[in-house]
C-alpha cells in the first residue's frame, strides 16, 4: 500500500524539469469563431445604399405651378425641379425695380446744391465788401445746408430702393425650387396644383458614389482603419468585385449584438450598380492584423522563455 501511494503521489506533481511544459497551455484571447491572425478578415455581408437621399421641399409654400422632373429622371445639381406659383412675386419685382431705377429725384437735388454753393460763393464776395446783410450771408448758408442733406437724403433713399429690389428677386427665387444633388428621381410626392408647406414634393438619391454598410463582430475592432481598401461583390453580379474605400468606422459598437459599424464608398460614375441591394465585402489588405499577430508572437515567445 505504501509503494502504491508513492506512485500516486509521483504522477500528480508537475514535471518541473520540462519548460516547455506552460506553454502547451497557452493560448490568445480571441473568440472561438474568430479568424485566424494572419493579416485577412473573413469575407462579411454589408448592404449597399444611395450616396445621399434628399427629400426636397419648398421654403415657401405655396401652389405648385409645374414639375419640371419626373421619377426616374436624372437631374443635376442646382437643376430646378420644380416652380410655385409667382404672379405677385414677378409684379413685386418689376415694382421695385422701376422704383430702384427713379434717379429724378437724386439728379434734382444736385441741382439745387450746385446753385446753392454758387450762391453762397457770391454772398461771401459780397460780404466781404460790406454789401450785403448778415442775415442774407446766414439764409445762404442755411440753403446749402438744406440742400446736402436733401441730396444725402435723396442718395440714401435710393439705396434702399436697390435693397428692395433684391428682397423681391429673392422672394421670387424661392419660388423656384433647385435640387442640391446629382442624382436620380425616385419618387413624386406632390404634383402641380396642389398645395405645398412643410411636406416634401419629391425624393432624389445620390448613385454616385454609393453608400456601403457592413456591420463587423466586435473582436475584430482595431482593424480596420479609415482609408483603407475593399473589394465589394454585389448581389447583381456576385463574381464581379468593385473597389470601395472605408469612410467611417463607428467609435461606438452595439454591446447587445456585441458588433459595430462600418461605412464605405463605392464609385459608381458609370450608373451600372443600383443601390438598395446586399452585396458581399472582402477586405484587400489590413495592416493592423499583421501587427497584432507579430505582436502575438512576440508575447508567445516572452511566455515560452521566461
Amino acid at each position: 500500500m505504501r509503494v502504491i501511494g508513492v506512485l500516486c503521489l509521483s504522477l500528480a506533481l508537475p514535471v518541473w524539469g520540462n519548460e516547455a511544459a506552460p506553454a502547451q497551455g497557452f493560448s490568445a484571447a480571441v473568440p472561438a469563431d474568430s479568424p485566424e491572425i494572419d493579416g485577412e478578415l473573413p469575407a462579411l455581408d454589408c448592404l449597399i445604399s444611395p450616396g445621399k437621399v434628399v427629400n426636397i421641399s419648398s421654403p415657401v409654400p405655396g401652389v405648385i405651378d409645374m414639375l419640371h422632373v419626373q421619377r426616374g429622371d436624372i437631374v443635376e445639381a442646382k437643376a430646378s425641379v420644380a416652380q410655385l406659383e409667382s404672379e405677385i412675386e414677378k409684379a413685386t419685382l418689376a415694382l421695385a425695380l422701376t422704383r430702384a431705377q427713379m434717379v429724378a429725384e437724386s439728379e434734382g437735388e444736385r441741382v439745387n446744391l450746385n446753385y446753392d454753393q454758387l450762391q453762397q460763393a457770391r454772398f461771401v464776395k459780397l460780404s466781404a465788401r460790406n454789401m450785403i446783410a448778415e442775415r442774407e450771408q446766414d439764409e445762404a448758408e442755411r440753403s446749402l445746408k438744406l440742400s446736402r442733406w436733401r441730396l444725402q437724403q435723396s442718395e440714401e433713399l435710393q439705396r434702399v430702393r436697390q435693397h428692395e429690389y433684391l428682397l423681391a428677386e429673392a422672394q421670387l427665387k424661392q419660388k423656384h425650387i433647385h435640387s442640391p444633388i446629382s442624382g436620380r428621381v425616385v419618387e413624386v410626392f406632390r404634383h402641380a396644383g396642389e398645395y405645398v408647406d412643410e411636406e416634401p414634393i419629391l425624393q432624389v438619391v445620390q448613385l454616385d458614389p454609393l453608400r456601403v454598410e457592413a456591420i463587423l463582430p466586435m473582436h475584430l475592432y482595431g482593424r480596420v482603419e479609415t482609408g483603407m481598401t475593399a473589394s465589394v461583390y454585389p448581389e447583381v453580379n456576385p463574381t464581379q468585385a468593385y473597389g470601395a474605400t472605408v469612410t467611417l468606422v463607428d467609435p461606438v459598437g452595439d454591446a447587445a449584438s456585441g458588433t459595430f459599424g462600418v461605412r464605405l464608398e463605392l464609385p459608381n460614375s458609370d450608373g451600372r450598380l443600383p443601390a438598395g441591394m446586399k452585396c458581399a465585402l472582402q477586405f484587400t489588405s489590413v495592416t493592423m492584423a499583421s501587427q497584432d499577430s507579430e505582436a502575438a508572437g512576440s508575447d508567445l515567445v516572452a511566455v515560452q522563455n521566461p
